[in-house]
């Protein structure tokens, strides 16, 4: 049996120094499909019995608005490294991007907020899978965000 194996032939070499931003890219996206496959599955499954509330969808959505906003900001336009200013300039930018990582932590305070206060917390007996499922979007969106935003590098486009 352990002859089987031999004759299969395998690249296991990951080449991190020139596919680092198709690597990111690969991850951070398998990470945002599942948190909104986890999402879209649970409002599917506990709409019917009355345990999903669709206004939820405003909390994803706003998790993956703000996930958009972080990854519109270039590094280079952060460090200010342009010739040109663009539209917001290097101030501009970084500003933009507070409010992306605002929006990001508040998604997941809310996703918490959710999670605790309609299902944990709750004396009856209701299920708890969808304030675990929204915490999880939220998270999943910002680890996505922060993969894709620092998980790849400029210097390849050079």
């Amino acid at each position: 049996m352990a002859g089987c194996f031999d004759v299969m032939q395998h690249n296991a070499s990951f080449d991190w120094d020139t596919r680092r931003n198709t690597y990111s890219a690969i991850f951070a996206g398998f990470l945002f499909f599942f948190a909104w496959w986890l999402v879209i599955d649970t409002a599917v499954v506990f709409t019917p019995t009355g345990d999903w509330n669709n206004w939820y969808f405003a909390l994803a959505v706003s998790c993956s608005l703000s996930m958009f906003m972080v990854n519109s900001v270039s590094n280079r336009a952060l460090e200010g490294l342009y010739s040109e200013e663009g539209v917001l300039g290097v101030k501009g930018t970084r500003i933009w991007l507070m409010f992306g990582f605002i929006g990001s932590f508040a998604c997941i305070i809310a996703g918490i907020w959710i999670m605790f206060g309609d299902y944990v917390l709750q004396k009856n007996d209701n299920p708890k899978w969808p304030g675990v499922a929204i915490f999880l979007h939220t998270l999943l969106t910002f680890i996505a965000s922060l993969t894709y935003k620092f998980g790849r590098s400029e210097e390849l486009w050079d």
